[in-house]
């Protein structure tokens, strides 16, 4: 048979001091491993932003040797469109580099006139020379547009 005996009011306030301890660890490990889930978290879309970042500079040095691409083929006193040419940008982009592509594709007769056709492909990175070797922090984009010259 058990006899249950009653707690002295010394004994109980120990055992309750002794409960909450055990809670406030609780709570306290329960914080640190949200808060270590948190700066994970934030480390992850911080290195997202940091892709997209570079992903939208690649786009712009693409769409400048786009302009370069459009103003050689159809404003130039002559046509020029080479097979392939990298530049190297300058300013904000100069850290980056665009390999612009030309082809003929084609002329045809319009009246008097025979407007020529161009295809212009873009490719812009943060390599020496584009497309580049792929790895963390590279990034690239690739941009085409045609170009008539009448």
């Amino acid at each position: 048979m058990v006899v249950a005996r009653a707690l002295s009011p010394g004994r109980r306030a120990r055992a309750q001091r002794g409960v909450a301890a055990v809670l406030v660890m609780a709570a306290t490990v329960g914080f640190a491993a949200m808060a270590v889930v948190g700066v994970a978290s934030m480390q992850q879309q911080r290195q997202a932003m940091d892709q997209l970042w570079l992903v939208e500079r690649a786009r712009a040095a693409a769409r400048a040797g786009l302009a370069w691409g459009r103003w050689r083929t159809t404003r130039a006193p002559v046509a020029q469109c080479q097979p392939a040419t990298t530049l190297t940008l300058s300013g904000t982009l100069s850290a980056w580099r665009v390999t612009v592509r030309c082809s003929v594709t084609g002329s045809h007769i319009e009246g008097a006139a025979t407007p020529t056709s161009y295809r212009l492909e873009a490719t812009g990175c943060n390599a020496a020379s584009c497309p580049g070797a792929t790895g963390p922090g590279y990034a690239e984009a690739v941009e085409v547009d045609w170009a008539l010259r009448p």
